[in-house]
């Protein structure tokens, strides 16, 4: 039994330090995160939405800038992903408190 542990920790060593010495790229992102984590592959996800969150509130406030939209849409917009990105920080802040 005491043999099949060792095995098991000799293996996730390996597997750990192969993972640490890779750099994340678009390309490898999948196979760095570990398969079976399915709440790491979700708070990947949820980090992107919050990052094109971030990018769609600035080109909303460019085009209230340049009289593209009105005031009204721009707070309409702003309400409606701030609130979702409220959402998702939460969500990963649980997400990440829960793997401690």
């Amino acid at each position: 039994m005491g043999t099949e542990i060792d095995q098991d920790v000799k293996i996730m060593q390996t597997d750990v330090l192969k993972k640490d010495k890779l750099t994340l790229t678009p390309e490898n992102v999948d196979e760095i995160i570990d398969e079976g984590a399915a709440n790491s592959k979700f708070l990947v996800d949820i980090i992107a939405e919050n990052k094109a969150i971030y990018d769609l509130m600035y080109f909303i406030e460019n085009a209230f800038k340049n009289d593209s939209i009105s005031f009204e849409s721009l707070m309409k917009y702003v309400r409606e992903f701030s609130t979702k990105e409220f959402y998702n920080r939460e969500l990963a802040r649980k997400i990440i408190s829960g793997r401690k």
